[in-house]
């Protein structure tokens, strides 16, 4: 049993955009989650990050997957909207996999049901379906409702290991892990503001690239609904290193200090990727 999760949107397409939130960076947060639990004793890989499947159309080399699990986030424009759902093609069925799947997300959030699209309005559904593979995509909560992202982020980790939990018989792998190993990360610098990767004081300006969220403390999911525009600057005092961000460090004007990532690093503590250019 091959098992495939990919994360939606990337590659320059940031999906639905509320709370302070990117679609494209959520599904990656939680596709990670995911693949670390599901993937102990079973045959799991995660799509490319760094591509969206929608534009790259890499379909042939997927053809030997027999699950495949897509991540999302819905939004709307009434921000009361809210709950978890599952979409699968009309020309089939509910199956276990996607009761599973539901019946986890629902002890979170409000259960929306299993609903049915037209393959033709989904592309990576309608490739899926042609092959004949057994696809779903999982809207998680609401990025545009405050409360369900509240939930997701204080859950997260909860969220994939009921996931994990109910996916795992199913696909035929009974035992419970009693947890699924850590994956490898740097071993941490401490500091006077706690134990992070790296962590050293340097004065420079970073003109961000892309719209960048200030965050109240220098990990993913402390940001407020204030950012900076590709092309706006900010005079930092410090850089972060931390929960795979580069953050940098400075005094806002209403005294307190705010974060904001400037890019991601690796297990090598190298960037990898950035959102600004600095001097």
């Amino acid at each position: 049993m091959r098992i495939l999760l990919i994360a939606g949107h990337g590659q320059g397409d940031p999906g639905a955009v509320g709370n302070g939130h990117k679609e494209a960076e959520c599904t990656r947060h939680f596709t990670e989650l995911l693949a670390k639990h599901l993937g102990w004793g079973l045959d799991v890989e995660v799509y490319d990050t760094k591509q969206d499947l929608i534009q790259t159309r890499n379909y042939a080399s997927l053809m030997s997957y027999d699950q495949i699990i897509e991540i999302h986030f819905n939004a709307a424009s009434n921000p009361e909207a809210k709950g978890c759902e599952v979409l699968i093609s009309q020309d089939r069925k509910a199956n276990n996999v996607d009761n599973a799947c539901l019946g986890a997300l629902g002890k979170y959030f409000t259960n929306r049901g299993i609903k049915l699209r037209d393959k033709e309005g989904l592309g990576n559904m309608r490739q899926f379906q042609a092959m004949g593979i057994d696809y779903r995509l999982l809207e998680l909560c609401f990025i545009s409702n405050a409360n369900d992202m509240k939930v997701y982020f204080e859950n997260a980790e909860n969220i994939a290991k009921d996931i994990t939990l109910a996916l795992r018989p199913l696909f035929g792998f009974n035992s419970e892990p009693t947890s699924a190993p850590e994956a490898p990360t740097p071993s941490p610098t401490p500091t006077q503001g706690g134990a992070y990767a790296k962590h050293y004081a340097e004065n420079g300006v970073a003109t961000f690239t892309e719209s960048c969220y200030i965050n109240v403390e220098p990990k993913y999911g402390a940001n407020t609904d204030t950012l900076y525009n590709p092309g706006e600057s900010v005079n930092y005092d410090e850089v972060i290193y931390n929960d795979g961000y580069i953050w940098v460090g400075y005094t806002r004007n209403n005294g307190t200090r705010g974060y904001i990532a400037t890019g991601k690093y690796d297990s090598n503590i190298k960037r990898t990727e950035s959102y600004a250019t600095f001097k």
